[in-house]
């Protein structure tokens, strides 16, 4: 213990811990961002779209009230949506998203743990009573896993199970197409994309399934979207999709 105890203690004088997005040295008190970088994260304020879960500060405003008949990134308005609600805890701003980037590229992986307790926050604060049967992330097509080493949905998906005790299946939605990345691409054409990129093993086992479907970032919904129709194929009877930003 005390051997332990003093490794970690000169680990921490080389090599302290720095804010994950402007790099200052942390305080003993702070966790993964300084006070100053966690100031600028900004939740979804609520009410929130109904379908696609944009924050009412992104509606446009109707006799002074958000307008969600006209949500600018609902897919609803376009073609049919699978999922049955869509929630996000945070804003894709510079600070969200330099705390995604670290974790999808720099193999910063206590950015996961940080982005699950925050995504049970909202849930806590701002769910309904939905008993869940499994938490499901969205995968990536092994090949692409195999490049990056780890599907960070998995990561972040993991924490939150243990936050909320309801078993995680990572075996049953797989990605059957590799594709192009998604932020290389139009919104119309991310549709077209992972449109029916994903398939279920042993469908049976999700019939009548209520499952909490895992993303780190909505932009376009288009790929949640294409794994919840999956998924509804498969049987589920019910498909909340929950990422920790939306942009």
């Amino acid at each position: 213990m005390i051997i332990a105890e003093t490794v970690e203690a000169v680990l921490s004088f080389f090599f302290p811990a720095r804010c994950a997005v402007c790099n200052e040295r942390l305080k003993e008190s702070e966790e993964l961002l300084c006070d100053v970088c966690r100031q600028e994260i900004r939740w979804i304020d609520l009410p929130d779209c109904p379908v696609c879960g944009a924050g009412a500060s992104k509606m446009p405003r109707s006799r002074g009230k958000p307008d969600f008949s006209h949500c600018p990134t609902c897919p609803s308005r376009k073609r049919p949506v699978y999922f049955d609600r869509c929630f996000s805890a945070v804003y894709y701003n510079d600070t969200a998203a330099e705390i995604v980037k670290n974790l999808k590229f720099n193999r910063l992986f206590s950015a996961s743990t940080f982005m699950a307790r925050l995504m049970f926050i909202r849930m806590q604060e701002n769910f309904s009573p939905i008993k869940f049967d499994c938490i499901i992330p969205v995968p990536l097509h092994p090949r692409r896993q195999r490049l990056r080493g780890y599907n960070q949905a998995e990561l972040i998906a993991e924490e939150l199970s243990r936050l909320i005790h309801i078993p995680l299946a990572t075996e049953l939605l797989l990605r059957t197409r590799f594709t192009k990345k998604q932020t290389e691409l139009t919104p119309e054409d991310r549709y077209f994309n992972v449109n029916d990129a994903f398939a279920v093993r042993e469908p049976e086992l999700l019939n009548d399934k209520k499952v909490l479907l895992i993303d780190d970032v909505y932009t376009t919904g288009s790929t949640l979207n294409s794994a919840a129709k999956a998924l509804k194929l498969a049987g589920a009877k019910t498909v909340i999709a929950f990422t920790f930003a939306h942009s």
